[in-house]
Formats: structure tokens, sequence, C-alpha cells
């Protein structure tokens, strides 16, 4: 179970302000703890995910809180048109397995390994400022990452992007007016996260009107059972 609850949502959004997306990673995965993180070194277990295991549980997370259809809205790239369109993460979802810790190629009778990319290692290349190349480095073990040709290196690329599909989500879009096609990038943390900050701030302004009308604690009105915290607001509005 995944669903992310009132509770763990007020947490998470109070907490956030400035947060990387490492750390936010960190702070979901251990507020909505998993058996094999919740018995273990939260942290540790966190960067060691494989980040389309992250995003998949972040997706399973969003559709089992919220329902599964992610409402989106982008621009298109060619005529800046507005585009209006549902994901339903479902699909997304189904298109997970657990990846493997590494991947081989072979390139010209050579075999060339690297590690699948955790989040651990995208933090460290994000807060290095080292692209691409950095994130490379960290996960090529064999051979050593400047004895690799850029054709091994791509064909790894290609290798780990189907290992771990989840990876970096990509949505095929096609503008109605202009017919442009393009790849856009879907950040499922950040949706997550979005839709967590409107439940929380949405829970407060009802947790303000229930303590003014009823001089009720803050933490009572949080323990009531959502059903029935909404009846008492529908009643201030009879």
């Amino acid at each position: 179970m995944m669903r992310v609850s009132e509770l763990a949502a007020l947490r998470l959004w109070e907490s956030d302000p400035g947060r990387s997306p490492l750390a936010r990673a960190r702070a979901f995965l251990t507020e909505v703890a998993t058996p094999e993180i919740a018995t273990s070194a939260a942290p540790a277990a966190v960067d060691r995910l494989a980040v389309g295991t992250r995003n998949f549980r972040v997706l399973r997370a969003y559709a089992e809180t919220f329902g599964p259809r992610v409402p989106c809205e982008v621009a298109c790239p060619a005529c800046d048109s507005r585009l209006e369109l549902e994901i339903d993460v479902r699909e997304l979802i189904a298109a997970y397995r657990e990846p493997p810790e590494s991947v081989t190629v072979r390139h010209d009778g050579r075999d060339y390994s690297a590690r699948v990319p955790t989040d651990a290692d995208l933090g460290a290349a994000i807060e290095q400022h080292a692209g691409a190349e950095g994130l490379f480095a960290r996960c090529a073990l064999a051979p050593a990452p400047e004895e690799w040709p850029a054709a091994a290196i791509a064909a790894i690329e290609s290798a780990m992007a189907a290992a771990d599909p989840l990876a970096q989500i990509d949505l095929a879009l096609r503008c109605p007016d202009c017919a442009h096609g393009w790849p856009a990038p879907f950040d499922a943390l950040a949706v997550l996260y979005d839709r967590l900050a409107a439940q929380a701030q949405g829970l407060l302004l009802d947790v303000h009107r229930l303590a003014r009308a009823y001089g009720w604690r803050e933490a009572d009105i949080l323990a009531m059972a959502p059903a029935r915290r909404e009846h008492y607001l529908a009643l201030l509005g009879a």
C-alpha cells in the first residue's frame, strides 16, 4: 500500500521548501515507508533504489492517493498553443519492471558494463554540476570511463533505458493546431509533490474554518475521519 495519508502530506509539504529532488525522494519514500525501507537505514535504502523504481513507487502512490489520472497543461514549442490533457499513470506503471543492478554491452569484441543509475548518482551529478558525463563516470564499471568509445557509451545508454524504462519518462505529444510532435518530460516526483501541496493547503484551510467555528484544536480536527470533517464543513455552509 502506497497511499499518502493526510498527515503525511502535511509533513511532506511543510518540510519541502528548497529541497532537492534527491531529498524529496528520501522524504517521500521514508514517509510512505515500504517494508524494505522501514526495516533498514532509510536514506541509504532510498539512495540505492534505481531511478525507475523510485518513479514506479511515486506513480503508484499518486494513483492510490488521488486516482490514476493526472491533469496536465503544456505549451506547444512550435506554435505556443496550450494543450490540456490527462495522463493515465496506470499505463506508465504497467511499463515497470525491476531493473538489474548493471547492464553490459559488447562493442568491437569488448564488454562494457555500467550500473543502472540510482537517485544518489543523480544527486551527486547535480550537486557537482557534472551533467551526463559525470553521471556516466559514476556508473561505469568496466573498463575505466576514459576507455569507453562514444559508440559504447551510446550503446550502454540505450541498454540502460531498456532495462529501466521509468528512469526517464517522456510523453509523446502532438499539437492539434499545428501537428508538431515532440517528447515532453514527465517529472513524476514533482507532479506528486504539487498535488500533495494542494491537498495540504486545502486541509489547513479546513482546519482554520472548523477551529474558528467550533474552537476545536488542530490535533482533534486532523484526527477526525475525512467524511466526518466534510460533514461539519457542510453544516457551516448550510
